[in-house]
């Protein structure tokens, strides 16, 4: 589990967060502490879409902005790189930060980017314009005549977990 280990702390990191638990508990610090040690890309970085978008989502829960920005935005940049921009699939992101807006994408990795780039802009950070512009051409050009989303783009049978993907990709 050592390559999920960034999305496994920062889930737990925000579990105790938004359970009310103090962030200057030494719990949350221990996990904050090992997430603040851990950087995008690199022999021992990130390269993952679903773990950086969790590293964002929780260094925002713990609302510490005045340490934790420079490396939030760091982590929204490399989303907004790894973003495919061209085909069928622009406005979705792949697994890996390493494709660089290019390949396959799907809506999973597509709803947790955007759940990043969401806490990413609370806690102070910029995002493109044009960014969002691809997240709501993908969204609203592939939902399903029944007006849910599959997992991938031209999917003709909805999913209801894509479905409260696409609901919330289109409100953010």
């Amino acid at each position: 589990f050592k390559d999920f280990s960034v999305g496994f702390t920062s889930l737990a990191v925000m579990a105790l967060i938004n359970s009310d638990v103090p962030v200057d508990e030494a719990h949350v610090q221990r996990g904050l502490d090992y997430l603040r040690g851990r950087s995008a890309g690199g022999e021992d970085g990130i390269t993952g879409v679903y773990e950086s978008s969790l590293m964002i989502m929780a260094l925002s829960a713990a609302e510490e902005y005045d340490r934790d920005l420079p490396r939030i935005q760091s982590l929204a940049t490399a989303l907004e790189k790894a973003q495919i921009t061209s085909g069928e699939n622009s406005g979705l992101w792949s697994y890996k930060l390493n494709g660089v807006g290019r390949g396959s994408g799907d809506a999973s990795n597509g709803q947790y980017a955007v759940l990043g780039l969401r806490d990413a802009v609370y806690a102070g950070a910029t995002v493109s314009r044009k960014t969002w512009e691809r997240i709501h051409e993908q969204w609203t050009k592939f939902q399903v005549p029944g007006g849910g989303w599959g997992y991938t783009p031209g999917q003709s049978e909805s999913r209801g977990s894509m479905t409260v993907a696409g609901l919330s990709t289109i409100a953010i």
